[in-house]
């Protein structure tokens, strides 16, 4: 019997299910390295790292970013060692981080993240049978609750991106000058002009006076500018010249812009089974988003104008593997989770 052909949208999503496979599976590497072994407290921290890192299908977490590292290295030809593995995976480390402290009550109050409770609400209640008198001591005490946990953790792994990064006998083979470029480009993408600013922005404003400009700053800084980063960091570990580092961040921060507003659509139009995490929270906690405020109809136009110019900008990069990149901003602006 013949056998159907695969379109380029199933061998896309086929790889990126092989993809994220093999990025979990270097970053259960990762960890044995970065871990805590030893110590008081050790074991709870340890616990909740892997809780928040990794999770079963079908929920398990994307791996855009790491995966966008590696995929703009392949488009520009250049040879993927296991040293530029390493790099594109610890990328996930923030950006799971961001995760962790996104869901506490104090921001988005979520309560479901990778088809897994959310860790400041498992812990300690659910905590698995380890020997720990503090926590048996002090279920209810924040200095060792779910949240304090969750803040600790989520401050810790950022921490742990650079230390490996810094680490001269970690990293053979990239240069001293390329690991500087990554770091600042990680740097600047979660810090006080980044990641930091956008969420200060989401949380202080007033969410019922927002104009379509301030959304998208915030869009731009708390989700686009650390995926326009690790686009960038694949340009740099691929050896693009400037003109093409330049067509590639603002075709990563295209790229973010899609994927935060199709986030925005499916917060609305998508079910916590379907998504494997807390969808409604953006009506719950009365936060005016692009898709309320212009509507679903709307945002799914101008996500595929931003389309249209992510993949101009694409085109002029000049790549010369550019299909996983086509397939990934196409399906970042048409997934359904």
């Amino acid at each position: 019997m013949p056998t159907t052909a695969l379109t380029v949208d199933d061998k896309f999503l086929i790889g990126m299910v092989a993809g994220r496979e093999r990025v979990d599976k270097l970053l259960k590497e990762i960890m044995r390295i970065v871990a805590p072994l030893t110590g008081v407290g050790s074991k709870e921290m340890r616990w909740a790292i892997d809780y928040c890192m990794f999770s079963e299908a079908p929920h398990m977490p994307k791996r855009i970013r790491p995966l966008l590292v590696l995929m703009v290295m392949k488009a520009l030809g250049s040879p993927i060692s296991k040293v530029h593995e390493i790099m594109a995976g610890i990328v996930e480390f923030p950006h799971i981080a961001s995760l962790v402290h996104d869901d506490l009550p104090s921001v988005d109050d979520a309560g479901l993240r990778h088809g897994k409770t959310v860790l400041h609400k498992v812990f300690p209640e659910e905590f698995p049978n380890i020997q720990c008198g503090c926590v048996e001591r002090t279920a209810h005490d924040s200095k060792c609750s779910g949240v304090g946990l969750a803040v600790h953790v989520g401050a810790g792994l950022p921490y742990d991106l650079f230390t490996i990064l810094c680490d001269p006998h970690l990293l053979k083979g990239v240069s001293a000058i390329k690991k500087l470029k990554v770091a600042h480009e990680i740097g600047m993408a979660l810090g006080n002009n980044g990641v930091m600013l956008g969420q200060v922005a989401d949380l202080s404003t007033v969410s019922c006076n927002r104009s379509v400009e301030d959304i998208l700053s915030i869009h731009a800084h708390k989700t686009g500018g650390f995926i326009r980063a690790c686009v960038r960091i694949g340009g740099i570990l691929g050896n693009a010249n400037k003109r093409q580092l330049l067509e590639l961040s603002r075709f990563g921060e295209l790229l973010g812009l899609i994927y935060q507003l199709r986030d925005d659509i499916l917060d609305v139009t998508s079910t916590e089974a379907q998504s494997g995490k807390s969808t409604q929270l953006d009506v719950a906690n009365k936060q005016i988003t692009y898709a309320s405020l212009i509507g679903v109809p709307e945002t799914k136009i101008e996500i595929s104008k931003l389309l249209t110019q992510a993949l101009r900008h694409l085109k002029n990069v000049h790549l010369k593997h550019p299909r996983q990149l086509i397939s990934l901003v196409t399906w970042a602006a048409n997934r359904s989770k």
